[in-house]
């Protein structure tokens, strides 16, 4: 990844062995160095590479306090610059912190009073810095090197890891960032500096909440991890797994058994997918093969319903580098269509344009030209349908690498599709005068601030030096309304969320990890020596860092993730990869005082049968839960189609709605039981009956509350009558009406603009056939 010379071993030395220097004593605290009392020490020549900086990367074992640190000096006196520096978006070389001057912990202006052999200088921090990352890097600058000297071991120091993609991971570079050629600029050694690093280890040993279960759990350990689908084949209540064309059967005991040649599968898709293409309600299965060639058939496998398979080619385009997919009914006629995307085939990349499949109702697909694709084709690797906008309408979220601008596809109806990514200023950045875009790599679609409206994940690849230039990591827009928040801290170089960046994240997953009512966020990574990182959600909605705690410490993954409750027990398990091949991590989060949960599995006699595209609001006395059930997101990803709720200590749900696809209002459901899967069907009903499954009158309050200057309002009403809707202050003043208006029976979502209100605290009034309902809401600003 990085083209570095190894660094030139030309050495002046001093001829004599180092001699310990006793250290300040700490009380439970560990001291890490590369060197022993019986190095040999030596310092560069300047001569041989006009150095300026000098770095010692740290490997740090798990979560810490960083309390001081030592560089040892010698030479004549000088103004000295020493640096304390963060994860450096996880390069083995901090060249963020050259190129932008972010991700720095600690800066010391230090007068050193000269020494002919080495002395220790120790920097001790007023306030211990709280470390969750895997590695830190000690700087150190002087405007005299010819004559002041970060003093050097000359025994040789193995690298902590070493990747083809990722790097080599040494613990001493040299950088001249006066150099014109960014090329020639660094150099890597392979010993180590006279330094050392005291912290103080917060964790013991890892809690270990996601063990790897992959092989006690019957699937192979070598199974590619480029594709995974999750879905019910055989209607049991237990989830399936199909992973690089080989399908596991759940055995209901917590394990899988193999039946890919049994149920008449073959072959090694690009892509596969569960889908149920003839709307029978037995999940098929779909094979999207690839080659750079494009001679390649995909294949459809129709479930007859025992479990057994029969394939056929499908009449799908030859594909060359199919990297994502996404289903849903767009067209409303109750049969899944499916979005097929590509990157590239060939290096240099060749652009490979993307395809939306329209299901023909007779197990084929017909390609719908034009229809969300850009008039030049963009390097594509992932996809996901989302209402955003809330319209009850399905839009489609394209993430495009190699600076491409993403694609937010806002659904007119009619399958009519209008790119608005440029409206809402996502994935834009400027640079001198010029518009630019990132390096997408994943989308994952999610509320995660339990505001009502589904907010956006983008994983991102970004190069270190990349970031000085406005470029961006990893990031979440937060949705309001439809209106768009980057998250993403130019100034910092990081999410203003807590989330920190890191340089080769190339996916990304919501789930609820212990079902606190917080979803929470692992991001995997696509390079070696790059490890994935496990964020938990906090009450203010940012985020921290548990990836050793919950025992997912050091471990290089792949492309993507998906979590799965595979064994029923209301906790989220994670599948993701190990060394790009894939592994299953089974939540074993236990507390004293466990919290609820909630699983739905939403099936439809109406519309498409697994009920892609609805909405579905969990309302509790404490939040209002908001979800959408998908079919492909991320990178050929499938997760399952079964919604999984965190509750906290809500004991109680008081009642469930769901817009099913199709529609655009919702019905109410009740006796929705905690800490259980509930099944509910959409079935095709009379207008009476329909009626009567709205039978009283409500009123809520959507997202946050205190409320700042929006104020969303759901009713419903369960006859047809005026209704006025109004807001009234302590006093009883009526200070707005909302609405008059004669309704029929149904869901109701009405948004106010009150920021011309003081603050203070109001209630809201719903009169709706003779009965009278408030809720209390608090502005503040």
């Amino acid at each position: 990844m990085y083209e570095k010379e190894v660094l030139m071993k030309k050495f002046i030395y001093f001829y004599f062995l180092f001699l310990f220097i006793s250290q300040q004593v700490y009380s439970d605290d560990y001291v890490i160095r590369y060197w022993n009392d019986n190095d040999q020490t030596a310092i560069f020549e300047h001569n041989s590479f006009k150095y300026t900086w000098q770095f010692q990367r740290f490997d740090i074992p798990s979560p810490c306090k960083i309390k001081a640190y030592t560089l040892y000096l010698s030479g004549k006196p000088a103004n000295v610059k020493v640096v304390l520096l963060g994860h450096q978006g996880g390069s083995p070389i901090p060249n963020l912190f050259m190129s932008s001057g972010k991700n720095v912990l600690s800066t010391e202006q230090l007068q050193f009073q000269g020494s002919q052999k080495p002395i220790p200088i120790t920097i001790t921090l007023q306030t211990p810095i709280d470390f969750y990352n895997d590695q830190c890097f000690v700087g150190f600058y002087t405007d005299d090197p010819d004559s002041t000297y970060f003093n050097t071991t000359v025994t040789n120091v193995n690298p902590s890891c070493q990747s083809p993609e990722g790097g080599t991971f040494n613990y001493q570079t040299l950088t001249d960032f006066k150099s014109v050629d960014s090329t020639y600029n660094w150099r890597v050694g392979s010993y180590a500096y006279f330094c050392d690093l005291v912290v103080e280890f917060i964790w013991g040993n890892t809690k270990g909440y996601f063990p790897n279960r992959t092989v006690t759990s019957g699937l192979s350990p070598s199974l590619t991890d480029s594709t995974i689908a999750w879905g019910d084949i055989n209607n049991d209540g237990y989830l399936d797994a199909l992973i690089g064309g080989r399908l596991y059967l759940n055995t209901q005991d917590g394990g899988f058994k193999e039946i890919t040649t049994k149920a008449g599968l073959s072959g090694k898709p690009a892509a596969n997918a569960f889908i149920d293409v003839d709307n029978d309600g037995d999940l098929d299965i779909i094979f999207l093969n690839s080659n750079p060639q494009g001679t390649s058939l995909s294949k459809l496998y129709l479930n007859d319903g025992n479990g057994n398979f029969v394939g056929k080619d499908i009449n799908l385009p030859a594909f060359r580098g199919v990297s994502a997919f996404s289903i849903a009914d767009i067209n409303n006629d109750g049969y899944p269509d499916i979005f097929i995307a590509q990157s590239w085939s060939t290096d240099p990349p060749n652009l490979l344009p993307n395809y939306m499949l329209i299901n023909n109702k007779n197990n084929t697909f017909t390609l719908k030209g034009g229809l969300c694709q850009t008039p030049v084709a963009r390097r594509t690797l992932g996809t996901q349908f989302v209402d955003y906008d809330d319209d009850g309408d399905l839009d489609l979220f394209v993430t495009n690498y190699y600076l491409e601008q993403d694609e937010l596809w806002e659904n007119k109806g009619d399958l009519v599709f209008t790119d608005v990514a440029a409206d809402k200023a996502i994935d834009m950045l400027t640079y001198q005068g010029k518009t630019y875009s990132n390096y997408g790599m994943g989308v994952d679609w999610y509320d995660f601030d339990n505001d009502g409206d589904l907010d956006l994940m983008l994983p991102q690849y970004c190069p270190t030096n990349f970031i000085a230039l406005g470029f961006q990591g990893t990031t979440i827009y937060r949705n309001s309304n439809g209106k768009f928040t980057n998250t993403f801290d130019f100034q910092k170089g990081a999410s203003s969320l807590g989330i920190e960046y890191e340089e080769a994240q190339s996916g990304g997953a919501w789930g609820d990890i212990d079902n606190d009512g917080l979803v929470d966020l692992i991001l995997t990574t696509y390079y070696g020596c790059r490890y994935v990182d496990l964020y938990k959600q906090n009450t203010d909605h940012t985020f921290s860092n548990v990836t050793f705690e919950w025992g997912l410490n050091r471990i290089a993954t792949g492309d993507d993730a998906a979590w799965v409750d595979f064994d029923n027990d209301g906790r989220l398990d994670l599948a993701m990869s190990m060394d790009r091949n894939f592994a299953l991590y089974k939540n074993l989060y236990n507390p004293t005082i466990p919290n609820n949960w909630l699983e739905l599995d939403l099936r439809s006699e109406v519309g498409n049968s697994q009920a892609i595209g609805a909405k579905v609001k969990v309302y509790t006395p404490e939040r209002v839960y908001t979800q959408e059930v998908t079919a492909g997101r991320g990178r050929n990803i499938q997760k399952p189609s079964r919604l999984h709720f965190g509750l906290g200590n809500s004991n109680v749900i008081t009642h469930v709605d769901v817009r099913w696809p199709g529609s655009k209002t919702y019905l109410t459901y009740y006796n929705i039981k905690i800490n259980e899967i509930n099944k509910i069907v959409e079935k095709s009903v009379s207008v009476e009956e329909n009626k009567d499954l709205i039978n009283h009158n409500s009123l809520n309050i959507v997202g946050a509350n205190p409320i700042n200057d929006r104020l969303q309002i759901e009713f419903q009403t369960a006859k047809n009558n005026y209704v006025k809707l109004a807001l009234y202050d302590l006093q009883g003043n009526q200070v707005s009406n909302i609405m008059t208006q004669y309704l029929n029976p149904g869901k109701y979502n009405i948004i106010n603009n009150v920021q011309n209100l003081p603050v203070g605290i109001y209630f809201v009034r719903l009169t709706a056939d003779g009965e009278n309902l408030y809720k209390t809401i608090i502005i503040n600003r």
